[in-house]
């Protein structure tokens, strides 16, 4: 099951040990998220692993001012926002 949380602009989430900022946002289905490794990753409709155990994709419904990101990871992992 995914968890999906919303997003401004300069804010992040935490899953397990990685932490990510949603750098920035272009449309209401795509944004990119920054890594604390410094790595960015570009995100949009479809899923795509960024990290062991995490999978990323946009949800529906974003606007422009807000990253709805789904995060579906191990049950082990846990999730929360900074």
């Amino acid at each position: 099951m995914a968890l999906v949380l919303t997003l401004k602009q300069g804010q992040g989430f935490r899953v397990g040990q990685h932490n990510f900022v949603v750098h920035t946002i272009a449309s209401a289905t795509e944004f990119v998220l920054r890594h604390a490794s410094g790595l960015y990753v570009h995100i949009n409709h479809k899923l795509a692993k960024i990290a062991d155990g995490i999978w990323i994709r946009a949800g529906t419904r974003g606007q422009l001012t807000l990253a709805r990101i789904c995060v579906e990871a191990d049950e082990t992992l846990p999730i929360t926002r900074h």
